[in-house]
């Protein structure tokens, strides 16, 4: 999808970056949303233990992880 953007519109260096960026803060804001579901006790604390463990630590130390090919349900 970012190669056919890209024929049309100039990427910004940075792009990879940014969409990490993005990617972690819908994270964080849709957990607002999750938290209102009936199982959230069930399935939550999981799915934040991953985020928190590799796409956030990685963003942290300041390596790339959107595109390294394990996906955030895994």
């Amino acid at each position: 999808m970012l190669r056919a953007y890209a024929r049309h519109y100039a990427l910004p260096r940075n792009h990879v970056e940014l969409l990490e960026r993005f990617y972690l803060a819908a994270m964080l804001d849709t957990m607002n949303f999750w938290l209102g579901l009936p199982d959230w006790t069930e399935w939550l604390p999981d799915h934040i233990r991953k985020l928190a463990g590799r796409e956030a630590a990685a963003y942290l130390r300041e390596e790339s992880f959107l595109f390294g090919g394990t996906p955030y349900w895994e």
